[in-house]
């Protein structure tokens, strides 16, 4: 069964989407790794990059694909019936696509910090403390 255009549509927004939004979320973190130690106000500033990328992702594709931008929310939406299987399971795979990417635009740029963007447990959580606390 051939793909809709609405579906490639969909499928294009999502990953463009999830594309801005890794690259800016991770690249702020990767910014202020560059230029010396994050903490305080920078965590501040990268949580609003973070933020501000969603948002401005949600609202350019919200219209065409539904903005999910994330697979836990494609997943919610297929759980809720709002969004077919197949449709779903496309999204995912654009979703997938524009963040690997993105990943990889990163770490091709100047940035020369490893690691940058990784998220870790706090070093006073036990991996199962910070299971249940996310």
């Amino acid at each position: 069964m051939p793909v809709s255009s609405f579906t490639l549509r969909s499928m294009l927004a999502e990953f463009i989407a999830t594309f801005m939004s890794v690259f800016a979320g991770v690249g702020a973190v990767g910014a202020f790794a560059e230029i010396g130690t994050v903490n305080g106000p920078q965590i501040l500033l990268i949580g609003l990059a973070h933020g501000l990328a969603i948002f401005a992702a949600v609202s350019i594709v919200g219209r065409i694909s539904g903005g999910h931008i994330n697979p836990a929310v494609t997943i919610a939406a297929l759980i809720a019936g709002r969004i077919g299987l197949i449709r779903a399971s496309l999204h995912i795979v654009a979703q997938l696509a524009g963040a690997v990417l993105a990943a990889i635009a990163l770490d091709s740029s100047a940035f020369q910090a490893d690691g940058i963007g990784v998220h870790e447990i706090a070093g006073n959580l036990s991996t199962a403390n910070g299971f249940v606390i996310e």
